[in-house]
């Protein structure tokens, strides 16, 4: 079925930006509490 195939590549592109996101969120915390730290 077409559209299954689409709805699941989408899902799987959702996911992978969610992660991302996530991801990128993390690091930008992590990166902000070093600073203070580091000086």
């Amino acid at each position: 079925n077409v559209y299954e195939e689409e709805y699941m590549n989408y899902n799987k592109k959702r996911m992978i930006v969610a992660l991302h996101l996530t991801v990128s969120s993390v690091m930008l915390l992590f990166g902000i509490l070093q600073v203070p730290g580091q000086r």
